[in-house]
């Protein structure tokens, strides 16, 4: 990896931007994250709308789990949505996929 950063804590301890706690109150959540942001990504990236808040992972975990041919039931019930709700906002990562689709549909035929 390019780009690596260290942090003060242990990967399973709390942290706090205003170094007086190690747990991370709501105000700080932005603070942190631009913080990070600059440590790990190039100063191109961190110009450009690259995971510019948390919430981006929420969207890139999603789209993974879709690309990586989870079943979109279950995507939907880990991210607490419908299924019709996860195709209407996913229907591009979802349609994406047809061609694989094509290809396991004809193996499950020869192989019937």
């Amino acid at each position: 990896m390019a780009h690596t950063w260290h942090w003060p804590f242990s990967i399973s301890s709390p942290c706090s931007a205003n170094g007086k706690t190690q747990v991370v109150v709501s105000t700080e959540y932005c603070d942190l994250w631009e913080r990070a942001r600059k440590a790990v990504l190039t100063p191109s990236e961190v110009k450009s709308d690259l995971a510019a808040v948390p919430y981006s992972l929420r969207h890139a975990g999603v789209s993974l789990w879709i690309k990586s041919g989870v079943d979109p039931a279950d995507v939907a019930a880990r991210v607490g949505h419908s299924i019709a709700v996860l195709y209407r906002f996913y229907a591009k990562i979802l349609k994406g996929g047809q061609q694989q689709s094509n290809r396991l549909t004809a193996r499950a035929l020869d192989e019937g």
